[in-house]
C-alpha cells in the first residue's frame, strides 16, 4: 500500500468518523438518562438485596435483641447511607476472613452495632467465608501465616498434648495470617465501596442536571 492509498483510506475513515458523531449529536438523550437513572434506583437495588439478608424483624425475640434492647433497632444502623454501608461492608469482610465460622453472624452483628454501621450488609459480607469457600480461604491464610511468623517451635508447643498440641501449633499461624488479611481486605473494601458510591452519586447528579437542562432549554424560534 502506497501513500496514496493509505492517505485515501484515512480520508475513508474521517468521513465515516464523522458521521457517526453527528448522529450521535442528534440522539435525544433525557429519555436514556432517566432510563439509567432509574436503574441505579439505590432504594430498588436496596430491597432487592436486603431480602437476602436477615431484616429486623428476624432479630425481635432473640439473644442479641434481649441483650441489646430496642437500641439493636435503631435507624440509623439500618438505613443505608454511603458511610454506614461502606463500614458495615467493611465489618462483614474482616469478620469474614477470620477462623470464626459458625458465630461470625452474631459477631458482624455485634461490632456493626458497636461501629454503628449497616448492619444488613455486614451480614451479607460476613457470608464470603462459608462451608464451601472456608477450605479455599483457611489453607491459604495458613500459609500466609507460616511465610509471617513460622511454624512454632517444639520448645513452645511442650507444654500441651493432644489436639492442644495440634491447636497451638496451627492457631497461630492461621491468626496472623487471617487477621493480616481481614484488615487489608477490610480496608479495600471499605474505600472501594465510599469511592464507588461517591463516584455513582456525582454521575447521578450530573445526569440529573443534563435532564433538567434538557427539560427547561426550549430552542429558540428562527426568525424570517
Amino acid at each position: 500500500m502506497d501513500v496514496k492509498d493509505l492517505l485515501s483510506l484515512v480520508l475513508k475513515k474521517i468521513i465515516v468518523v464523522s458521521r457517526c458523531v453527528s448522529v450521535f449529536k442528534e440522539i435525544e438523550f433525557t429519555p436514556r438518562l432517566e432510563k439509567f437513572k432509574h436503574m441505579l434506583n439505590w432504594d430498588k437495588i436496596y430491597l432487592y438485596f436486603a431480602r437476602f439478608v436477615p431484616q429486623q424483624h428476624h432479630l425481635t425475640d432473640t439473644l442479641l435483641h434481649r441483650v441489646f434492647g430496642e437500641r439493636l433497632f435503631a435507624p440509623h444502623i439500618w438505613k443505608p447511607t454511603r458511610v454506614t454501608i461502606s463500614g458495615g461492608l467493611a465489618v462483614g469482610i474482616f469478620i469474614a476472613l477470620t477462623p470464626t465460622i459458625g458465630v461470625q453472624m452474631i459477631l458482624s452483628i455485634m461490632v456493626a452495632y458497636f461501629l454503628r454501621v449497616n448492619i444488613p450488609s455486614a451480614i451479607a459480607a460476613c457470608w464470603i467465608t462459608n462451608p464451601l469457600t472456608a477450605p479455599v480461604i483457611y489453607p491459604l491464610q495458613y500459609k500466609l501465616g507460616i511465610w509471617l511468623s513460622g511454624v512454632p517451635e517444639s520448645s513452645e508447643l511442650s507444654g500441651y498434648t493432644g489436639m492442644l498440641r495440634h491447636f497451638v501449633r496451627y492457631a497461630r499461624p492461621l491468626w496472623v495470617g487471617s487477621l493480616l488479611s481481614a484488615v487489608l481486605c477490610a480496608a479495600i473494601v471499605y474505600a472501594g465501596t465510599f469511592f464507588i458510591w461517591g463516584f455513582i452519586c456525582l454521575k447521578l447528579k450530573k445526569m440529573n442536571l443534563l435532564a433538567q437542562k434538557a427539560t427547561t432549554n426550549t430552542p429558540l424560534s428562527k426568525e424570517d
